[in-house]
């Protein structure tokens, strides 16, 4: 595994493209790219080689991952035939132990197939520092698609578990803040959202890894 920092080995122009390539950062690009400097600084690119492992279960790190190349696959156990999800460009991982402050539930391990895998890797305590310098816009920028990213989870989890039990408990709801509330509020209630799909997420991840291995 090959981890360069950012800004400490690039400049700003070489790594531009690679972060157009994130809907996330080209966004901040485009309406606040002053912010962009600032949370670089708190960013590292990574280059996985086939079957590599980024996150392994039980470890405790707030760092989350934004995958830009190549696919992972996620395990409830390293054992396990079966992985429980199978991510791809774009998507986010690691959010889950980042929201819960806990150990990881699962382990990440780049696909086999792939010559080579390009994460982005975010440390996401400055997101949940309420003095960080950091822009509250981007905060919930951060905090949105984390939670875009956890119900997204929780709902395909939720669905495969249905194949193969009655699932007693409705699944819980992903809600947004109400738009005339302080720029912290909408942080502490989008945390708040987050902490809740994760707990869900958790429990049917780990009831669905004993299912299907």
């Amino acid at each position: 595994m090959k981890i360069t920092p950012l800004l400490d080995q690039y400049d700003f122009a070489r790594i531009e493209p690679v972060l157009k390539r994130v809907p996330l950062f080209e966004w901040i690009l485009q309406t606040a790219p002053e912010q962009v400097q600032k949370l670089l600084h708190y960013c590292r690119l990574l280059r996985l080689q086939p079957g590599e492992m980024i996150i392994k279960k039980g470890e405790v790190s707030q760092w989350i991952y934004i995958l830009i190349q190549g696919e992972c696959f996620a395990f409830v156990d390293e054992s396990d035939r079966a992985p429980i999800n199978h991510l791809r460009a774009n998507d986010i991982f690691g959010e889950v132990a980042a929201i819960l402050k806990a150990p990881r539930i699962a382990s990440i391990i780049a696909n086999f197939d792939h010559p080579e895998t390009l994460l982005l890797g975010i440390n996401f305590s400055i997101f949940s520092d309420p003095d960080h310098e950091l822009d509250l816009s981007i905060k919930i920028l951060m905090y949105q698609a984390i939670q875009r990213t956890i119900f997204k989870r929780l709902r395909s989890v939720y669905r495969d578990l249905e194949e193969h039990e009655n699932l007693s408990e409705p699944m819980p709801p992903m809600k947004q803040p109400p738009r005339y509330i302080s720029d912290q509020e909408k942080i502490e209630q989008l945390a708040e959202n987050c902490q809740v799909g994760a707990k869900a997420l958790h429990k049917y991840s780990d009831r669905l890894s004993e299912i299907l291995n």
